[in-house]
């Protein structure tokens, strides 16, 4: 009996380990962008400028339209026969750099009154201009950033800083504030660079 039980809950165990491993297909895009590989821009942006390198930059994984996104286990990929692991945390690049499009609704976009709004899957935004999945307008506010789920920010629209200098942070770069900087990674490319701001 002892065996037997040991047995079934041994094919048991397995079962699961296969289910964690085995790539499921979680959505299909439907257009051409980039996404973020997983912790590239993350381990950038968190780069303290007075202590780590100021130039570096992150790759990203160029898609097609019509191409899979998989999961495994809490794991999202692309790539059909080498699978890159991507971070859904970030919004996916689209209209060749000029418009993001969003996966899910754990993003908050704020409106030029700062006002919040929820994102859902297939929401995208060029220009500061939201759309549907179907093309058409989604909203009549404007947008100016995205406070994603990491705790980073995305803007919507590029912004200037005037510290004697002006330097202008372009759109669709992804920022990271502290008190004293911010450090941020802009498109530039095929790949996200990182910048920083000190002084603030």
């Amino acid at each position: 009996m002892k065996k037997i039980c040991f047995g079934v809950g041994a094919v048991i165990i397995v079962g699961l380990l296969f289910l964690q491993t085995r790539f499921n297909i979680f959505f299909q895009m439907d257009r051409d962008g980039y996404a973020i590989e997983d912790k590239s821009v993350s381990a950038l942006l968190m780069n303290n400028p007075d202590e780590e390198p100021k130039e570096g930059g992150a790759a990203l994984y160029s898609f097609d339209a019509l191409e899979y996104i998989y999961n495994r286990g809490s794991s999202y990929y692309m790539g059909e026969n080498k699978k890159t692991k991507i971070d859904m945390n970030f919004p996916f690049i689209i209209n060749g750099g000029a418009g993001v499009w969003f996966s899910d609704d754990r993003t908050k976009l704020f409106n030029v009154k700062y006002e919040e709004f929820a994102s859902y899957r297939g929401l995208s935004v060029t220009d500061r201009i939201s759309f549907n999945p179907d093309g058409s307008r989604a909203a009549d506010d404007e947008y100016l950033f995205a406070g994603l789920p990491n705790g980073f920010f995305l803007t919507l629209d590029s912004f200037s800083v005037d510290q004697g200098t002006v330097r202008e942070v372009p759109m669709n770069s992804v920022l990271y504030f502290t008190e004293k900087y911010f450090t941020y990674c802009e498109l530039t490319g095929e790949e996200m660079r990182y910048k920083a701001c000190k002084g603030m």
